[in-house]
């Protein structure tokens, strides 16, 4: 009796790729609030990630559908959210931002390297960057000084914004070049930012804008006193 044939699946998914889906689903999970200990979800959200880097080859920045979950989760602790906890996840999240290590690896024992395939872009138009500049958007709106006090979001923007940066070779894909022309795989990303500069005070959306490199239309508030103040001295005179 002959032993009927193996039909392959065309176009089958990866087993990488399964365990992947199956660890983001998990990485959720443990995020929802009441399943992990306040004080051990930081030590699990870390360890996770570090998974979670290595299932995708050090690159998670299109993974959209997950950080599109993961990020209701988060919210859902609402301002009870731990600042350790809180701290874990920004550090983190700026981690997956990152590039790889290096774009050569190198065999130190023989002598050889085998060069990866360069990459053309960066993460600065990815989902790894909208989705985090969402969460603080959300925390700052919602939570205020709780969670996300504006000093900490100033500095947070200005890191970010630092290191989306340096994940591209090419000067016309900097932030500042892509704010300025209204690329459009930019634009749902520079709503988020337009969002996050207009829950801050005058004088720290204009420090980010310096800090980036885009040339700022705001003027200080203490500027807009002291020409309100000249204004009100001419009018009296």
């Amino acid at each position: 009796r002959l032993e009927p044939k193996l039909s392959l699946i065309e176009n089958e998914t990866p087993p990488s790729q399964i365990a992947l889906a199956l660890l983001e689903g998990a990485y959720v999970h443990v995020c929802l609030p009441g399943n992990s200990q306040d004080i051990s979800l930081s030590i699990s959200f870390v360890k996770f990630s570090n998974v979670f880097k290595e299932l995708a080859h050090g690159l998670v920045w299109d993974e959209r559908s997950f950080f599109k979950c993961l990020v209701p989760v988060i919210l859902r602790h609402k301002a009870r959210l731990n600042k350790t906890f809180r701290d874990a996840i920004i550090n983190t999240w700026i981690d997956w931002l990152k590039a790889p290590p290096s774009e050569e690896n190198e065999n130190t024992s023989t002598g050889t390297s085998t060069r990866k395939k360069k990459r053309r872009h960066g993460c600065i138009e990815s989902a790894a960057h909208e989705y985090l500049i969402l969460l603080l958007n959300e925390w700052a709106s919602n939570f205020g000084n709780i969670l996300m006090p504006r000093d900490l979001l100033l500095k947070i923007a200005i890191e970010v914004a630092e290191v989306v940066n340096a994940t591209e070779f090419q000067q016309d894909r900097k932030l500042s070049e892509l704010w300025k022309n209204d690329d459009i795989g930019f634009a749902h990303i520079k709503v988020q930012y337009e969002r996050l500069l207009s829950l801050l005070p005058g004088t720290h959306s204009v420090q980010w804008k310096n800090a980036v490199g885009i040339k700022s239309d705001i003027v200080a508030d203490g500027e807009n006193r002291k020409g309100d103040q000249k204004a009100i001295e001419i009018k009296v005179d």
